[in-house]
């Protein structure tokens, strides 16, 4: 293998395998819609786009440092610090030099240039020379700090800044979560980095940092912030260093936006306030590139975002971008009068000079002979104008060296190139002459600014669909019309009818059976029969629709029969099987409907005439059984539909990466054979690595098994065990995690795995239903026969009174018997003691083995298998019929010997009886099933294992079945009657050549997962294999690993879905073709779950996201909870008390008495040290904040009382946040109780074991500060601490068996945690089972819930119970009731279900309906929104408003299936099925022996938070009748979320839509409704309210909506509207309905409507101002918030008759009995205040006062409503 890549020829390859295995599964029956699809992969659009080329970028040159210095702008030693390899002083950028003198001046600057443009040099020059003439002087102190967003990237810099400041006399500091706490630990800090020895510039230990600071400290921000706030790391900033801090750089500036960018611009405002450097603090950013636009200015755009970041301002004049260096050319060469470069030229090119001088003799007329080196290969070359026209072209932008196809509009690269150079050349010509340049660009070099580099150093961008879904229209003309009525867009009305006949007709996706390639129309059925399209893997229903398929045509009853075991004795369908039942029906495509049964004559439901309708099938989903070809499947896992049915081009996300990285790494160079591949989702990275894994384990145990077999010429099936572990062995490719010493597999171990193999052995010898990975005899590569079966067959004795057989010839016996004991080896009815005694197999080995050795499907094997006639099979599925007339048997026989049933049954049993004469061959013997009875089995010793020629074999043609045998040429599949099998190779299916590649020439593949769900240690572990081993060579991982940590030179990189915005692709791309290597990125476009839109948009655009040019970033620091924590903040920066580390410092733990309160003492002590302190922190947090303070625009909660109240509240509030921690550390301390107790009187169960362990390890880390209970870890998790961008608002998820736990916003885990989903976490499936439920006197804590019907406000709490109407729109609730069983999500637990393998395509996922609910408030700020043309919309936005999410259960509910969730109060279990429920109240299910009672039923769950919100109201149009309303508001809100998406570059989790109906009942006009998820959000939806941006998110949502495309779909399609998640409304998208209005309204004005103060404002402000504290505001603002009634007066004073008596704060004049509401701040818990409250509330009570006491403005929601 070559040395050198040749990315061309390598990705060529990679797309001939992913075309190869797309095909190798994708078997379409119809004829003609397999042309159309041969046609549409070979035009290369469906599968892949031709790869955008991508040069690497030269900077050109600025001023010497020589000459800094010799000016006195650096100092001297700057020279000795920053050099080259050769020791020479490097040579600037001229972006680097401008860098440094913009931070010399002062200027706080930005940094905006491209990845590897040395952005580190640029700050770090200017710091290091400050900081060198700061130690001249004597000055102490850190001088600057750089701040990065992930450890990996300081770390990488800290390595090369620490070599580099050796010897300087300057100190360095490297603070993040792995810095030892003491020197003692420097070996340890040194071995992450490869070293022995440290430099002398290093502090590496915290101690030797905070005893002395470092000049210049890197970290992160999540640790400066620690160090402004704990006490140790104080020292690092001591009042004798005030103003020492002059730099302070945030490395990728543009990754802070959202609440992470708000929580830093806080962190950066605190920073300077405690260091006392002010405004004299020089702050510096590096940045990607922002796009510039109409409108847009991308220097003012990140300067604005850098100013509200640092809090002081950056100016644009202080951006720095790069120059870019063009390459010098010469006159000369000139081209061949015609093209000469042939595609093997291309192929053949193998990197070195011998093949570059040969491949540049076809370029070029130039004489070759003296070239002898790369350099002089060079010359050459720059004379050449091929290489200057790629040169110039392809230095600005990456552009396509292979054209799209003919049919392309636009002109592209390959047309510029035959327009300027080669007019009379072919495209195809032109292509070769290009790529062929580049590669011998990549070995001639030349010098660039003083270096040899290669001329081109290409990256191959290329872009991998998973392919769109196929529909169809139902019509005759179908497939009839000379072009197929047929799309690969998903369209939802078939442009075709629309075009050629001018109908209406809808087109629905087509699925295609995977055994037979039937193709079926995958739909929803209405109650009256109406058909929507649906996708295959969702089942969901409602309203009396069925989810189901429809066949054209009619199901043959008699020649595709349903399976033995799904008949009764009598041969009819049991009916527990009625359901999969195929059913006639006519279907009229006028109007689109269904009518029961075949009509010759009369008239369909519909109306029509039956000559109108087509005949068809209707199939109900799941799909149980296909009417074509009689495959069936079991009920097991609803959502696992893609493993019955496949989709065109539609392979699974998982496979298809699996098979591009496999393919990646198998044409790369020796050496080079590594990657990674990027994953934007824990739990997908998690799948990814496990599902790569699995997948390449059962590739290399078919490849061992195959290998064993040709090796001996003939194995017998029960030495396959052995013989495959010794192939394996000798490979060294054994499992790393079998138990071993250095002398080899520990024996025990050696066979246990021996036996699993032989296992596998006997699963790859069955008929398997799975079609995504074919076995070795599927693919020709084996035959398996029955030992001395053929000389039996050839004796004539035996066979003496045996109908048909006693006189046919040997041959014709011997392939009868063979496919008749076939027919038990597929059904595995095989009496291997691994069969007929599973669970003692399952207990003596598979418990036995690492779960990483393991590579089996996860399933429930019915095992053992056998056939009988006499045995009862009633109630089992695993004994068959032999001799009944619909038996596989009778079928193989009647076909094979050409005889009727009954004399096929008279065959079957002399046949049975033979083979099972102990006196002849004994083949079958009879074994007893236990609770069944005796039955047939083949034994084992007797089965054959051949080698095979692939291309000398026969293939059904109906179900791919291959057969071998030569005289009987027929199917064995008993649904595939007469027809016969056709000669076939099977050499070019995807699975041959990885089974038939020998160890030796095959790239074995080791995968890990690398996320935040895997612990630092074990990351760190993971990078230091992958960069110095050889086994593991591929990572999957989340964007950890996008930025600096080391992991080597890659070739290749993948990414699993399409990044959220193009930095992000930008930096992952920017990981492979280091040192002038060419390489592949690579990017998989997935299409139906997770990412589909996204990733299709960008897809169809893929020079967007190439580009690295982002939106502008944004965020908005006016978040009250967010500056309150950091308040908190910095009340621990200003006191001298200790925060401990460990929560048993802090609570006195005592679970029997369930007391876990702050320890007396600390509470005095933080009191104390908080009155002590006081002024001195309000004057602190005035000084961090003074901007905001002063801000007349916002912040209007914002007040020096606020601070003060918030303040005085601070050690009540620290309390009140350890309350979580004390219900979870109870809950399991009651866990562990529980199973203790049954320890005590009987053994636990191996789960139990670790169940137990689990608990005692998590209870021991939430004492002791382990995980994520580190004390400040915990206060941020709790939003009592900033906690930068995680969530404020999170739901946790342990694990029954396992310490750790994961968090995620409750605004995506009301769907993601959900009762019964599924949660993928190192290597194993979870399922959510069981709630931790907040709870109040021992019960869960419910509240009431009831939904407006007119207005769909939902009113909670008290006020639901007692709400007549509702308050918004004033609609009755007469007949309406309140369901009180609405419970707020709580945190979760989940038990693990299986391991993952490489069987599930995506992550199983449930289906939920959930709705969302906003009511805006007087907080909402309104536009008016208007264009030349019409002004007719209103805009409103709201910050922080309050949304409410519901789940109300599983949706497409099954009869089964309950309405909302069940819980068990004994045991907290989560149920959502009757049967689960019964299952649940029996003996064996809970574990607390729950009563029928203690089922709560009807629970449906709440997450509330304030997000920011739009909301945008328009009025049909004229032109659009009302029918269409529903049409163009849904696809409004459709366009207009996906136009945001694109302009904000926004993932599609980070904003959420919905449509409401109108407020005022007066208007039909809907309200369209966007929110933020995330508490604190992006900042986008604030920013968009900008016109410009707003306007260019309605450019957007044109573009989306082929406004710019003359070729875009009837209504709606994939390429636009359409995606996985929004499929139950793919009816209601109609883009021709909303295009004229975004197109009127794309030069618009957004006009601030004057507030119109309503009586409730103007209450609240008289209420306000009266107010005598800031908590008295918080209090009201509570209130009011909540949508409560306002109090009727505020400080109103109480007389008894003349005499006063108190002054309530608040006051309601009721008639019955008034209330007086008591703010009671911290003064009121003195007890001489305490006694004079109660003295005059108690008056008041005797007067007919109400009394209301608030402490808290967070418990208002809990006090309120008052009446």
């Amino acid at each position: 293998m070559s040395s050198r890549l040749n990315p061309f020829d390598a990705l060529d390859n990679v797309q001939s395998s992913y075309r190869s295995y797309v095909e190798t599964f994708q078997n379409v029956d119809d004829e003609t819609i397999n042309a159309w699809i041969e046609n549409r992969i070979q035009n290369g659009k469906v599968l892949w786009k031709e790869p955008f080329v991508q040069l690497n970028q030269r900077f050109q040159y600025g001023d010497a440092l020589e000459d800094f210095v010799a000016d006195g702008r650096l100092h001297e030693d700057i020279l000795d610090v920053f050099t080259g390899a050769d020791g020479e002083p490097i040579e600037p950028y001229k972006h680097q030099t401008e860098a440094i003198q913009s931070i010399q001046a002062g200027n706080n600057t930005i940094v905006s240039t491209g990845t590897g443009s040395g952005k580190s040099f640029a700050f770090g020059i200017p710091i290091v020379s400050h900081c060198l003439e700061a130690m001249e002087q004597g000055e102490d102190g850190i001088k600057a700090i750089i701040v990065y967003p992930m450890n990996a990237l300081a770390n990488s810099q800290y390595e090369d800044f620490a070599e580099r400041l050796d010897g300087t006399g300057l100190k360095l500091g490297l603070y993040t979560g792995d810095t030892p706490y003491n020197p003692d630990s420097e070996q340890e800090f040194l071995q992450r980095f490869g070293r022995d020895e440290s430099y002398d510039s290093e502090l590496i230990s915290r101690e030797e940092m905070q005893r002395n600071p470092p000049d210049i400290l890197m970290t992160n921000y999540v640790m400066l912030d620690l160090i402004l706030t704990r006490l140790s790391d104080k020292q690092l900033f001591p009042d004798s260093h005030d103003g020492a801090l002059q730099h302070l750089v945030l490395d990728e500036i543009h990754t802070y936006t959202g609440q992470q960018g708000a929580d830093v611009a806080a962190l950066v405002r605190r920073l300077r306030e405690h260091t006392g450097v002010g405004e004299d603090l020089c702050c510096i950013g590096t940045s990607a590139t922002v796009q510039s636009g109409e409108g847009l200015d991308a220097d003012e755009e990140i300067t604005d975002f850098a100013s509200r970041i640092f809090g002081t301002d950056v100016s644009a004049d202080s951006v720095v971008r790069e120059s870019l260096y063009n390459i010098e050319f010469t006159d000369g060469e000139g081209l061949p009068d015609s093209i000469n470069v042939s595609a093997s030229d291309i192929t053949s090119f193998d990197g070195d000079l011998k093949d570059a001088i040969a491949l540049a003799g076809q370029l070029t007329t130039a004489d070759l002979d003296h070239v002898d080196s790369p350099d002089v290969l060079g010359e050459v070359l720059l004379g050449h104008p091929t290489v200057e026209f790629l040169q110039q072209e392809l230095s600005e932008q990456s552009q396509q060296v292979i054209s799209e196809g003919e049919t392309k509009d636009s002109e592209d690269l390959v047309d510029a190139y035959c327009e300027k150079l080669r007019p009379d050349a072919t495209k195809t010509g032109a292509e070769r002459e290009l790529t062929a340049t580049l590669l011998v660009g990549t070995v001639a070099t030349t010098e660039i600014q003083g270096e040899d580099q290669p001329i081109f150093v290409p990256k191959l961008h290329s872009f991998f669909s998973q392919g769109s879904n196929l529909v169809a229209c139902l019509t005759d003309h179908t497939l009839n019309d000379s072009e197929p009525h047929l799309s690969d867009s998903g369209d939802i009305e078939c442009r075709y009818c629309s075009e050629n006949y001018d109908q209406r007709r809808r087109a629905f996706q087509l699925s295609f059976c995977r055994s037979c390639g039937q193709e079926y129309y995958t739909v929803l059925r209405s109650e009256e029969g109406h058909l929507e399209s649906r996708e295959v893997s969702d089942l969901s229903t409602e309203n009396e629709e069925q989810a189901g398929y429809v066949m054209r045509g009619d199901w043959d009853s008699d020649e595709v029969q349903f399976p033995m075991q799904w008949l009764d004795d009598s041969g009819m369908l049991r009916d527990n099987w009625e359901e999969a039942r195929p059913k006639p029906v006519m279907y009229c495509p006028k109007h689109n409907r269904l009518t029961d049964g075949h009509r010759r004559q009369g008239k369909l439901d519909c109306g029509c005439f039956a000559s109108q309708g087509i005949e068809a099938t209707w199939v109900k989903a799941p799909f149980l059984f296909c009417a074509e070809c009689g495959v069936h499947h079991s009920r097991r896992g609803r959502s696992m539909e893609l493993s019955k049915m496949f989709q065109f081009g539609s392979v699974g996300r998982s496979t298809a990466m699996d098979v591009l990285v496999g393919g990646t790494l198998q044409n790369l160079p020796d050496g080079q054979q590594k990657t990674i591949a990027f994953s934007d989702n824990r739990q997908d990275t998690a799948l990814q690595a496990a599902h790569i894994n699995n997948l390449f384990q059962r590739i290399k145990f078919r490849r061992a098994l195959y290998q064993a077999v040709k090796d001996t010429g003939g194995l017998g099936l029960t030495n396959t065990g052995d013989q495959t572990f010794e192939v394996l062995d000798d490979a060294g490719t054994l499992p790393e995690a079998l138990p071993s010493s250095r002398f080899g597999i520990e024996s025990d171990a050696k066979n246990q795995y021996s036996n699993y193999l032989q296992f596998q052995a006997l699963l790859e010898l069955r008929k398997s239903q799975q079609r995504g990975q074919q076995s070795l005899e599927e693919v020709g590569l084996i035959e398996v026969d029955y030992e001395n079966l053929g000389k039996f067959a050839a004796l004539d004795d035996p066979w003496e009174g045996i109908p048909m057989l006693e006189d046919a010839e040997p041959d014709v016996r011997h392939e009868y018997v063979q496919g008749f004991l076939d027919l038990f080896r597929r059904a595995s009815a095989v009496s291997h003691d691994f069969f007929t005694d599973f669970a003692d197999f399952k207990r003596k080995n598979l418990s036995k083995l690492p779960d990483e050795t393991l590579f089996h499907k996860q399933q429930f094997f019915r095992l053992p298998q056998g056939f009988s006639d006499e045995t009862d099979t009633s109630g089992t599925e695993k004994v068959r019929r032999l001799t009944h007339p619909r038996s596989r048997h009778v079928k193989w026989t009647k076909r094979s010997l050409g005889v009727d049933k009954d004399r096929a049954a008279d065959i079957i049993d002399a046949v049975v009886d033979l083979l099972s004469d102990p006196e002849e061959l004994p083949l079958l013997k009879q074994e007893n099933i236990q609770w069944v009875g005796p039955a047939y089995m083949l034994k084992p010793s007797y089965i054959r294992i051949h080698p095979h020629d692939p291309t000398d074999v026969s293939v059904c043609p109906k179900c791919k079945t291959v057969v071998t045998r030569e005289k009987l040429n027929l199917c064995i599949s008993y649904s595939c009657g007469g027809v016969v099998p056709e000669s076939g190779d099977l050499t070019d299916s995807y699975f041959h050549d990885l089974y038939s590649r020998g160890f030796g020439e095959a790239v074995e593949i080791l995968a890990a997962e690398h996320s935040g769900q895997v612990e630092g240690d074990e990351r760190r572990e993971l990078e230091t294999r992958f960069r110095e081993s050889d086994e593991l060579n591929t990572i999957v991982c989340t964007p950890t690993m996008e930025l600096g940590i080391d992991i080597g030179d890659l070739s290749s990189v993948f990414m699993r879905n399409v990044p959220p915005n193009p930095s992000n692709y930008s930096q992952r791309a920017g990981r492979a073709g280091r040192q002038n290597q060419p390489s592949i990125v690579s990017t998989f476009c997935g299409s139906g779950f997770g990412r589909q839109s996204h990733d299709q948009y960008f897809y169809q655009r893929p020079q967007r996201i190439i580009s690295g040019e982002i939106s502008p970033p944004t965020f908005l620091l006016d978040n009250e909870d967010l500056i309150r924590s950091h308040i908190n903040s910095l009340v621990l920066e200003v006191i001298e008390e200790k925060l401990f580390g460990k929560i048993n410092q802090i609570l006195d733990i005592n679970p029997e008495q369930n007391s876990y309160p702050v320890y007396e003492s600390y509470l005095d002590d933080l009191e104390a040290a908080v009155a002590a302190n006081k002024t001195a922190i309000i004057s602190a947090v005035k000084s961090a904040f003074s901007r905001e303070l002063a801000s007349e625009d916002s912040y209007d909660w914002f007040a020096e009382d606020v601070i003060e109240s918030h303040v005085n509240g601070f050690v009540q509030r620290f309390d009140e946040a350890f309350d979580p921690w004390r219900q979870e550390y109870a809950r399991l301390y009651r866990q562990r109780r529980r199973l203790s107790k049954k320890a005590d009187v009987q053994k636990l169960s191996y789960h139990e074991n670790r169940e137990r362990e689990a608990i005692e390890q998590r209870m021991e880390d939430m004492r002791d500060g382990g995980q994520r209970f580190y004390t400040y870890q915990y206060l941020r998790s709790q939003g009592f601490l900033p906690n930068f961008g995680f969530p404020r608002s999170s739901c946790t998820l342990s694990f029954q068996t396992r310490k750790d736990d994961i968090q995620r916003d409750e605004s995506k885990a009301i769907r993601e945690f959900a009762p019964r989903n599924h949660v993928y976490y190192r290597g194993q499936r979870y399922g959510v089972q069981y709630a931790n439920p907040r709870t109040q006197d021992a019960e869960p804590i419910k509240r009431s819930a009831i939904v407006c019907p007119g207005c769909d406000t939902i009113i909670m709490g008290e006020e639901a119970e007692q709400a007549g109407a509702c308050h918004v729109c004033g609609e009755s609730f007469t007949g309406i009731h309140p369901n009180p069983d609405v419970m707020a999500l709580p945190d979760q637990r989940a038990r693990s279900e299986e391991n993952i393998t490489s069987d599930d395509e995506e992550r199983m996922r449930e289906g939920y309906d959930i709705d969302s609910y906003y009511e805006q408030t007087d907080n909402a700020t309104k536009y008016s929104l208007k264009s030349k043309e019409v002004g007719d919309t209103a805009v409103t936005y709201e910050q922080s408003a309050r949304i409410i999410t519901v789940n109300s259960g599983i949706s497409g509910r099954e009869d089964d299936e309950l309405e909302g969730f069940a819980l068990c109060g004994e045991c907290n279990r989560w149920l959502t099925s009757e049967s689960q429920i019964e299952k649940h109240l029996g003996e064996d299910g809970c574990y607390a022996n729950a009563d029928p009672e203690n089922i709560e039923r009807g629970i449906e769950l709440y997450v509330e938070g304030n997000h920011d919100t739009i909301t945008l109201t328009t009025p049909l149009p004229e032109d659009l009748q009302s029918e269409q309303k529903d049409e163009f508001y849904t696809t409004l809100r459709e366009a207009l979320y996906q136009g945001i998406l694109v302009e904000f570059d926004l993932d599609e989790q980070e904003l959420e839509s919905f449509i409401k109906p109108p407020t005022d009942q007066d208007t039909d006009h809907q309200r369209i409704i966007i929110h933020e998820t995330s508490e604190g959000g992006a900042g986008a939806l604030n920013a968009l309210m900008n016109e410009t941006r707003l306007s260019r998110a309605f450019e957007e949502a044109i573009d989306v909506l082929h406004g710019n495309d003359s070729d875009g779909c009837e209504r709606a399609c994939y390429d636009c509207l359409m995606s996985y998640y929004n499929q139950r409304e793919h009816g209601l998208l109609n883009r021709h309905v909303v295009l004229p209005w975004f197109e009127s309204r794309t030069s618009l004005t957004l006009d601030l409507e004057s507030p119109q103060e309503s009586d409730d404002e103007q209450t609240y402000k008289q209420l306000k101002s009266a107010c005598d504290s800031g908590l008295e505001i918080e209090v009201l603002d509570a209130i009011k918030d909540a949508g409560f009634e306002l109090p009727d007066e505020a400080q109103k004073t109480i007389y008894d008759g003349d005499e006063p008596i108190a002054k309530p704060d608040f006051y309601y004049e009721l008639s019955k009995e008034p209330i007086a509401i008591f703010v009671d701040g911290p003064d009121h818990e003195k007890q001489h205040i305490k006694a004079d409250d109660r003295e005059k509330r108690n008056q008041l009570r005797q007067m007919n006062y109400r009394v209301v006491a608030v402490e808290d403005p967070n418990k208002v929601n809990d006090i309120w409503p008052l009446y």
